[in-house]
């Protein structure tokens, strides 16, 4: 081990001492202040420094005080240039030379002028308006005016759009920083975001790509993030702002809200409070998956060649409306301090306690080779769960040219489950009791330092860490033997992973090109064990590897380009056996771009992935009352290898607002982890295996049009998902094929401060699934036509409409749900309350109940589902 370390710790050595001992001292600085004729400040301009040629050597954007700076080592004669939509286009030559360091400017801006003979001639405004990276939306060609929360917004808006579970994607990718007023707000959970700012405070919505706080790394590396940021409108700047909600409905259900905000120049200050049982939850699925990794914790030119070995998903946050009852306690606390340019500190918690209830009647068979079995079960589910997350983020600029930042992520984690099962198995009664509860922790820490050692070669080095841990205790108690193991079993299974990291990453630019070497070495170690089992039965993994990799890429221009090829030498061990292979891993990626807004690219990468702790487990346990899980025969040296395709044409015409975006994502891994299942009496017995592969093709396609003279919006949504997986029963192979096809076309009309806007489409979705073994297949299909009204009917009094029907169509069974909601509010100009009387699901006030059949490798079953009942009530909201 020690020979494998010290390469990497004198490399990291000698790069840090290369990039601190000293810089370039021909560093020069263009800085000034942008204002109009009447000495205001010009915000968003674009600030440009050309050489000879008209190339462009560093650019800035103006800040909220008209601020800009630029840096550069270039001498000679350039040209500084000013731009912005509201003036006249700024030019100058400049001289610069080695030895004067820094260069003042003040400039005022002249209006543009489009009047003549006292006739004003206007064009119309574009859609989406473009400088440089940045696009501006033009809120007034997508709104009404009635649209009360961000997610109101932002799905009307070509090129973004937010998703089921709250997440806002631009170009079909999740947008990777969401800011507010250039300031981070809750990282990477876009629903607190979505619903929770208030559609009047918005001003603006700009879509920066290429972002990058750190100008250094930007000019020589460029970015692949993205970032969102929402204007605040000068109203709600400087004071505290927001709004108090109290909410009683029907059959005791209540909701009390707080939003509360402090937009300033030197900090942002936010929390978000809710209580509630009408069912509303707070956070989204996608939100709870990224609680599981800590931003910026691991080397992202290693990610590339990475993925997971798989995990389970909590069901409650799956299974959305599935529940009898839910109770929701939710507090999240973001604030963002700047008290200097040069040091920035990011922190937030986010506190979701949820009680969840469910319900339902279940009618299974399960196959094997020795027959079929019969159950019928009632099965009812009392569930406490709490999930935290605290992060801090705090980034140092000793100067221009270095950037020293901070990163540690808490997540705590706590769930209780009850179940009681009670029914028929075999023609037999049986009823069981299940207490499964569980307490966890993830802490991950980053410690990273960046320099520019000169106009072209910059140099990064990380350090990380990654602690997980996990205790389940089962309890089980039934009036049949479990397992053979008698009526009542208790297991307590325990998990732990530490990760360390150490990394360094050299960039070189030349001209357009830009050249990385990245080197690093990570120490993994996993375990996995029952406490009731001696030590000898411990599951105890290590994957330690040692990763080097180089790429080139080219990110102007119409053809840009990223080769990438990473090598890694494992040193694995799992309890006394040990091995040491070797992976190559390539990467590809090249792109069309026609313009800023007009492109296709396509994308191929291998990536890596080892079996962890669990799926290794060398002992037998009990997962719950029906399944048991034996020795894994799953192979601690076989990797799984999946080769990633990806295609992706987009188009939005800035002018019209019209958008096309297709994507097709291929993926085929290779030795992926199955399941071998086989039912003996009424349990089912599984271990773990190397299955030959899986693959997934997934297909989407969003277009978007304004159709101005109906003052509409079309929008037409199709997507195209193929999966193939193998799974084993008595050893036997079960290939299982899904094929989903889903198309939503909608109509959206925009009439200013109308009384009638209009949502109108259908939503068609068919899921097939084939097990080939069995011949088990289940067929399904959804068909959800829908039409939304809203509009003013007088100057205080507005309203919102929503009627679904959704026709289920299965093998097994047929369903038909309407669901109608609705919302009547008044409020009166200038007044700070606002009053209303709202429902949801309201036909079904007294119980609620759908059917759905499922398929499964070894079962088929039809379940009834009870869910929430319906409520209407009488709310009221205080804004300060």
């Amino acid at each position: 081990m020690q020979i494998a370390r010290s390469p990497v710790w004198w490399l990291m050595l000698l790069f840090l001492l290369w990039g601190t001992s000293s810089f370039s001292q021909s560093e020069k600085s263009i800085e000034g202040r942008l204002s109009d004729e009447s000495g205001e400040a010009v915000i968003s301009a674009s600030v440009l420094l050309k050489n000879p040629s008209g190339n462009i050597v560093t650019y800035a954007i103006s800040d909220e005080d008209g601020n800009f700076v630029l840096t550069t080592g270039a001498t000679g004669t350039l040209t500084l240039e000013v731009s912005h939509i509201s003036y006249d286009l700024y030019s100058e030559t400049i001289q610069l030379t080695e030895t004067i360091p820094s260069y003042p400017f003040k400039i005022i801006l002249q209006p543009k002028s489009n009047e003549l003979k006292e006739v004003i001639i206007q064009g119309r405004r574009a859609a989406v308006q473009q400088q440089g990276d940045t696009l501006s939306y033009n809120l007034g060609a997508f709104t009404t005016g009635n649209e009360q929360k961000l997610k109101d917004i932002i799905s009307k808006l070509p090129g973004l759009e937010i998703d089921e579970n709250g997440r806002i994607k631009s170009e079909g990718k999740v947008v990777g920083n969401l800011l507010v007023d250039g300031k981070p707000f809750f990282g990477d959970n876009h629903k607190i975001a979505t619903d929770n700012l208030n559609a009047e405070m918005i001003k603006g919505i700009d879509l920066l790509k290429n972002y990058e706080t750190f100008d250094a790394l930007k000019n020589i590396e460029g970015s692949n993030e993205t970032a969102l940021n929402i204007q605040i409108k000068e109203e709600y700047q400087g004071r505290p702002t927001g709004n108090v909600e109290a909410y009683g409905a029907y059959d005791e259900r209540y909701r009390l809200h707080t939003n509360l905000f402090s937009f300033a120049k030197t900090h942002n200050l936010s929390f978000i409070g809710d209580i509630n049982n009408t069912g509303q939850q707070p956070l989204s699925l996608l939100d709870f998956l990224q609680m599981d990794k800590s931003k910026d914790i691991k080397n992202k030119e290693d990610e590339i060649s990475s993925i997971g070995s798989g995990s389970s998903l909590p069901g409650f946050l799956i299974d959305n409306d599935n529940r009898t009852e839910q109770r929701s306690r939710f507090g999240a606390l973001n604030a963002v301090f700047a008290p200097v340019e040069n040091m920035a500190i990011e922190a937030f918690s986010i506190l979701d306690v949820e009680g969840i209830k469910s319900k339902q009647f279940s009618e299974r068979q399960y196959f094997s080779q020795n027959g079929t079995i019969q159950s019928e079960e009632l099965i009812q589910d009392d569930n406490d769960l709490l999930i935290n997350q605290t992060n801090i983020n705090a980034e140092y600029k000793p100067n221009a040219n270095s950037l020293l930042h901070y990163t540690l992520d808490f997540k705590p984690k706590r769930n209780e489950f009850y179940t009681d099962i009670d029914g028929e198995v075999a023609s037999e009664a049986q009823t069981t009791m299940q207490r499964i509860n569980g307490r966890g922790y993830t802490l991950g820490q980053n410690l990273g330092y960046t320099v520019r050692l000169s106009n072209n070669k910059l140099l990064a080095v990380n350090a990380f860490s990654n602690s997980m841990e996990d205790r389940t205790q089962l309890d089980l108690l039934s009036n049949r033997s479990l397992f053979d193991m008698g009526n009542s079993v208790s297991q307590l299974i325990k998990s732990k992973t530490e990760e360390y990291g150490l990394y360094s990453r050299y960039t070189h630019r030349a001209k357009n090109h830009i050249l990385k070497f990245n080197v690093g070495y990570v120490w993994g170690e996993s375990r996995f064990y029952d406490t009731a089992l001696p030590d000898e039965a411990v599951s105890l993994n290590n994957q330690n590897y040692l990763y080097t990799g180089i790429s080139m890429e080219k990110k102007e221009g119409f053809f840009q380009y990223k080769a990438l090829i990473n090598l890694r030498n494992y040193n694995l061990s799992f309890n006394d056996a040990k091995d040491n292979p070797w992976l190559f891993l390539p990467a590809l990626e090249t792109k069309m771009e026609f313009s800023k807004t007009h492109y296709a690219s396509l994308k191929y990468s291998r990536q890596a992935g080892l079996p962890n702790a669990q799926q290794l487990n060398p002992f037998s346990y009990v997962m719950d009352y029906r399944n048991f899980r034996l020795e894994s025969d799953v192979d601690y040296t076989t990797p799984m290898l999946n080769d990633r395709f990806e295609f992706q044409y987009f188009y939005l015409n800035l002018y019209s607002g019209t958008q096309l975006l297709f994507n097709s994502f291929l993926n085929r891994t290779e030795n992926s982890i199955g399941v071998n299942n086989e039912v003996t009496g009424i349990y089912n017995y599984s271990n773990g295996l190397i299955t030959p592969y899986k693959s997934s093709w997934v297909n989407r396609l969003r277009f978007q049009t304004r159709i101005n003279p109906l003052k509409t919006i079309f929008k037409l949504d199709l997507d195209y998902n193929n999966t193939v997986f193998n799974n084993y029963i008595s050893t036997v192979k079960n290939k299982a094929t899904n094929k989903q096809f889903r198309i939503e076309p909608f109509l959206s009309s925009y009439f200013k401060d109308a009384w009638l806007n209009y949502e109108t489409g259908i939503d068609f979705v068919q899921n097939n699934t084939l097990f080939a073994l069995t011949g088990t297949e289940n067929k399904g299909t959804k068909t959800s036509p829908f039409i939304n009204l809203k509009g003013v009917f007088s100057e205080h009094w507005s309203y919102y409409i929503k009627n679904a029907w959704a026709f289920y169509k299965t093998s097994m069974s047929r369903r038909d749900f309407y669901q109608l909601d609705l919302e009547v509010r008044y409020h009166q100009n200038k007044s700070k309350f606002s009053y209303w009387i709202s429902g949801e699901n309201i036909l079904n006030m007294t119980s609620a109940q759908i059917v759905e059949a499922v398929a499964l490798q070894n079962s088929l079953s039809r379940n009834t589902i009870y869910r929430m009942p319906g409520y209407i009530g009488v709310g009221v909201s205080y804004d300060f």
